[in-house]
């Protein structure tokens, strides 16, 4: 079986728009800087 991004990025949602799919990629993305740039004090509940 033959496993690359390519693949996995059409597989990633179904039949969703490829916008739909890059918008989720890129929020991810971004929610896992600022979640690992953010000073551990700043850490709601904690």
């Amino acid at each position: 079986m033959d496993f690359s991004l390519k693949t996995a990025f059409e597989n990633f949602l179904g039949n969703s728009p490829d916008w739909y799919k890059l918008a989720i990629i890129v929020f991810l993305i971004i929610n896992l800087l600022s979640f690992t740039s953010s000073a551990p004090s700043s850490q709601a509940g904690y």
